[in-house]
C-alpha cells in the first residue's frame, strides 16, 4: 500500500529503470499526507556492485525544501518561453 501519489508513479519508474537498465528520476512528486501534501524528488537506479546486488533497484527520496516547494507548481512564463523557443 503506497500513499496518494506515488502508487502509479513508483510503479512505473520501477519498470522503467529495469528495463532501461538505468537511473530513473521523477522530482516534484506531490505525495499525500494526513491532512496535507509533501514535494519530493524520487530517484530508482539500478545497483551493479557488489555483484550479490546486481539487477536490483533501489529507491531513493528526498523531500523538496519548503523554499522550492512554493515555487514547484509550474515553470516560469520565462522559462516556458525559452523552452518553446528550443522545440
Amino acid at each position: 500500500m503506497a500513499r496518494e501519489g506515488l502508487r502509479y508513479e513508483l510503479t512505473g519508474l520501477f519498470q522503467k529503470a529495469l528495463r532501461q537498465i538505468d537511473t530513473m528520476e521523477l522530482r516534484g512528486l506531490k505525495l499525500g499526507t494526513n491532512g496535507g501534501q509533501h514535494l519530493v524528488d524520487l530517484t530508482v537506479p539500478v545497483l551493479e556492485e557488489p555483484e550479490a546486488l546486481r539487477g536490483l533497484v533501489l529507491i531513493l527520496f528526498a523531500e523538496v525544501p519548503a523554499l522550492l516547494e512554493a515555487k514547484a507548481p509550474g515553470p516560469s512564463p520565462r522559462l516556458a518561453e525559452l523552452e518553446l523557443g528550443l522545440q
